[in-house]
């Protein structure tokens, strides 16, 4: 079926490339420029750092040399002045130079500087940006550096991830859990509130920065998510003044999208803003077999399509009033219309031996179903920094809003092509969300750190659901009461935290601290007049003591406390029987999960190569999860509760119950290094026991029974990146790729399993410079993924007291993607003496040599030893 886009989609993007295609900044007549190359080679020295000087010798301005050694400065006034040229290893070049009235440009042509033997005895200067950067509370990955991800979704990105498994349906995993608690750029988002596969597809990868997977959260992070947190962390404006900002066109057979950004920085004002829209689909075919030991079996076969399309966007800002006070906005919003075909066949037939295989009904299921979702994210963001370094506090307010809309139109039918049912199914959802935070940090000079704070945030879900039906093709539509219902949950939290933080000589730290959290839970169904309300309390202890041992090594061990709460796809009592043999209802009833975590976390570091290693255990009471029942109910068909007799059908429900117990342990182990400077390699291996404990109801034995089920898991993921050589002439120049592959060992569940899971992926990417000075640059990707089969297969088994059941869905999946990046930038980095140079990286961060140049080591000589004797400048970039 056809679907239309938002033509208003096109309106706001083509508004939008204009304006961001224009030049606002007014470009001074008198620019000097000039090439740096290294004295003996004649080759260009990147990332030199060019300082223009006063005669007395006070720095303007200044900036950083491209790639190729040139550099230019704008708006330069007549005068004399001097050129300080400076990079590591070599020795400072002092030029001078005159602007005078009838310049319109200075050309200082080429200015050779000469190494630095005396100075610096060693100088490794490793031209790699690391691809993963471990941190106390986990690790984080450089999205920018994913090829694989080009022109993708955050979900494609999340799939390369370290410790991250992403299934067929977009479902995550982590540690051996799917209860995870997704933020973006560290704040929740109204996007994640309704089903999370979904809405990652509706976040380019082209627009993440990197993502951080936190799987020891400290006590200032909200305890939710049991397995952890991923933070993503989208682009923003970065100190440099002036403007930058891409467009990305993506085409390939399952999706097609466009998006833009553009970023700009005018002195303490920085803007970014991002527009995008695309359209996906997915097909494919399933088959069920349900064996009823009632002596009935069921087969179904069926074939779905899916058809979406989204828009997002995002306006944010960031405002310094002064050195101590600073204010952060943003806006963002997101649209999703979808449609989605499905038909479903079922013959039913007998399994007593006298009467097998007789027919006893075959009938047939088209249902329609339209969906649409919006989502809007504004937050205002107030940070106070004070005289004592580290001493901060910073306060935030959130509004969220997430809507859901869904129609589900079923026509059932007889062997015989009658129509003998129409339904009519309508679910209006919504969830809004509103946070107050404030958090504090006071440093203790040489006993730490302490930080507190307190966080309020006020949900309320809603859910107004309700059905209609017909007995023939042309009979009226009339509402069944009993399947009709307003629903209403608020779920407010409140909570508190206290946090210290010390080093004990440079080389132990030690962390501990808890929050405290009071959730309080109220329920109203309207149409039948039924309230429920619960308070839950808890408090959580969060303790991690870290160590740095010889040869690069590091240690630690952390034990902390999560809770899960139920969201909204969980609770949401609707009852989706659009396939009428397999029903589905959400729990108005859970309770919270509670989580106890610790893990033992193990890191070393060599030359070229970084292992990282954790073994963890996670012991998870009143576990929420998935429970399938069987039943005989009313056929649709039937005129009256009391024909069920005479026109019943064997249904399978499933909800959602708290289970239980939930016990995990295992490790994970990764590696990741370097075979030369254009060959790198990763892996990731994880191995973990689970096992469920669950005590339910049996309608059977009339009485609650006891459950037990566990088993080993594993999941493999390797990757290789390789670059061509930059001497390498030819169409095959400035050439790079990516390879991928990951294999999930079949995943087990209280009452059954799935199959296992490979996917493999493999791209190309070629960039070619467009306007050398500005660095303006075209990145042309290509990635195929599954290739060597149409589609992935997964099996479910459920096997309980009642019934048997085994499902096969057949998802069509070789996917190839195009896509055309145009990136533009017209920054300049300015040099200001007065103001001291602020680092705002972690100094217990470590970086992982896979990547492009982050960090330069050098050993100074003797000769830098002495007094008086200066070595030479380090290159600091934003």
């Amino acid at each position: 079926m056809g679907i239309k886009f938002y033509p208003q989609f096109y309106c706001i993007l083509t508004a939008y490339l204009l304006l961001a295609g224009l030049d606002g900044f007014a470009q001074s007549k008198k620019t000097v420029s000039g090439r740096i190359l290294d004295f003996e080679t004649k080759q260009p020295v990147d990332f030199a750092t060019v300082a223009l000087q006063d005669k007395v010798g006070k720095i303007l301005d200044g900036v950083v040399c491209d790639t190729l050694g040139k550099f230019t400065l704008r708006q330069v006034s007549f005068g004399n002045y001097t050129l300080s040229v400076s990079f590591i290893g070599y020795k400072t070049k002092v030029y001078s130079f005159v602007v005078s009235g009838k310049a319109t440009e200075v050309n200082l042509g080429d200015i050779e500087l000469s190494a630095d033997n005396k100075s610096l005895d060693e100088v490794v200067v490793r031209a790699v940006k690391p691809m993963v950067e471990e941190t106390d509370d986990g690790f984080v990955y450089n999205a920018e550096n994913d090829i694989n991800a080009s022109g993708g979704t955050a979900s494609d990105l999340l799939k390369n991830v370290p410790g991250v498994s992403v299934d067929m349906d977009g479902n995550l995993e982590m540690q051996g859990t799917t209860k995870i608690k997704i933020m973006i750029d560290g704040k929740p988002s109204a996007i994640m509130a309704g089903n999370i596969a979904e809405a990652l597809q509706q976040i380019p990868a082209n627009m993440i920065e990197k993502v951080e997977v936190i799987t020891t959260p400290s006590a200032k992070y909200a305890a939710e998510g049991a397995g952890g947190v991923i933070n993503i962390i989208t682009k923003k404006s970065t100190n440099l003044e002036g403007y930058k900002g891409g467009i990305t066109i993506t085409g390939g057979n399952r999706a097609n999208s466009m998006n833009g950004n553009f970023t700009t920085r005018i002195g303490k004002l920085g803007l970014r803003s991002s527009v995008g829209g695309n359209l996906n689909r997915n097909f494919g075919n399933g088959e069920s077999e349900q064996i009823y030991y009632a002596q009935r079996q069921v087969l179904q076969n069926s074939e779905f399509r899916n058809d979406g399309q989204g828009l997002n966007g995002l306006l944010g800002g960031d405002f310094d009033f002064n050195d101590k006070n600073s204010l952060t906005g943003t806006l963002r919003f997101s649209k999703y219309h979808a449609i989605n075909d499905r038909q479903n066949n079922s013959l039913v037939t007998s399994t007593i031996p006298e009467s097998f295989g007789n027919i006893i009904s075959n009938d047939r299921n088209n249902t329609d179903s339209k969906s649409a979702s919006g989502s809007l994210d504004a937050n205002l963001d107030y940070t106070r920094k004070f005289k004592t370094k580290g001493q901060e506090l910073n306060v935030l307010m959130l509004y969220s809003l997430n809507n859901r809309d869904g129609d589900n139109y079923t026509i059932r039918q007889n062997r015989e092509g009658v129509v003998n049912q129409r339904l009519q199914n309508n679910n209006d959802a919504s969830v809004r969300e509103v946070t107050f935070q404030a958090d504090y940090v006071q440093p203790l000079k040489k006993w730490g750190k302490l930080e507190f704070g307190g966080k309020a945030i006020l949900r309320n879900n809603g859910s107004n659901y309700q059905l209609a039906s017909a007995s023939s093709s042309e009979g009226a539509m009339v509402i069944d009461t009993r399947r009709t219902n307003i629903f209403t949950y608020d779920q407010d939290v409140y909570s508190a935290y206290l946090s210290y933080n010390f080093q004990l000589k440079k080389k132990y730290n030690f962390r501990f601290g808890g929050r405290y959290e009071y959730t309080n839970i109220f329920a109203d169904f309207v149409s039948n007049d039924t309230t429920l309300r619960k308070p839950y309390p808890a408090l959580m202890p969060n303790v991690t003591i870290s160590a740095r041992l010889k040869k690069e090594q590091r240690i630690s061990i952390n034990y902390s406390t999560q809770i899960f709460r139920p969201q909204i796809e969980y609770l949401n009592p609707y009852l989706d029987d659009s396939n009428e043999r397999s029903i589905k209802v959400g729990n108005p009833n859970l309770l919270p999960e509670l989580t106890h975590n610790l893990q033992l976390t193990y890191s070393k570091y060599l030359k070229t190569l970084s292992i990282n290693g954790s073994v963890y255990w996670r012991q998870t009471n009143d576990d929420i999860g998935q429970y399938r029942t069987w039943n005989r109910v009313r056929s649709r068909s039937a005129d009256n509760d009391s024909n069920i007799a005479n026109d019943s059908i064997d249904a399978i429900t499933t909800t959602y119950l708290n289970l239980g117990s939930n016990l995990t342990y295992g490790t994970n182990i990764s590696v990741s290094g370097r075979l030369s400077k254009l060959i790198q390699l990763g892996g990731n291996f994880s191995v973990f026991y689970n096992e469920i404990n669950g005590f339910v109801y049996s309608s059977q034995l009339k009485k609650g029974v006891t459950l037990s089920r566990g088993g080993w898991m594993y999941s493999i993921k390797l990757n290789a990146g390789f670059q061509v050589p930059k001497t390498l002439k030819g169409p095959f120049k400035e050439v790079s790729g990516q390879i991928t592959s990951s294999l999930s060992s079949p995943r087990l569940t209280l009452q059954g399993k799935t199959s296992s899971l490979q996917q493999y992926n493999i791209s190309l990417k070629k960039d070619f410079m467009v306007r050398q000075v500005s660095k303006d640059r075209v990145s042309l990707n290509f990635s195929i993924e599954n290739f060597f089969s149409k589609g992935n297969q997964i099996r479910t088994t459920t096997i309980t007291e009642q019934f048997g059941s085994t499902s096969i869905q057949n998802y069509y999946n070789r996917v190839f993607r195009v896509g055309l990046t145009y990136n533009f930038s017209r920054m300049e980095y300015k040099i200001k003496p007065d103001k001291e140079q602020k680092n705002h990286e972690n100094d217990d961060r470590r970086k992982i040599d896979n990547g492009e140049v982050k960090d330069i080591k050098f050993e100074a000589g003797d000769n830098s030893k002495k007094p008086g004797k200066k070595s030479a400048p380090a290159l600091k970039k934003n």
